[in-house]
């Protein structure tokens, strides 16, 4: 258990915006899996989900590769039950 007590997890993945729609979709949650099986492996987590938002929420625009690589990622929302 974590020192805070239980908390729920939220794991986001992210794509950039090339390749095709179910590609990404698939890579998201790909991706949000790996990260929230690496963060589960220890417990004390009572709700966990991982979602793919694939390229649904860039959080930068543009076409050059950085703008892209900025868009590939994973957001974590860590939760303490009660809390609003």
């Amino acid at each position: 258990a974590l020192a805070m007590g239980p908390v729920d997890l939220l794991v986001l993945g992210h794509t950039d915006r090339m390749g095709g729609y179910r590609w990404n979709l698939r890579l998201a949650q790909a991706r949000a899996d790996h990260v929230l099986n690496a963060l589960t492996a220890g417990g004390g987590l009572t709700l966990r989900t991982a979602l793919a938002k694939g390229v649904s929420d860039p959080r930068i625009g543009g076409k050059d590769e950085d703008s892209l690589s900025r868009n590939r990622r994973v957001d974590v929302v860590f939760k303490v039950p009660g809390d609003p």
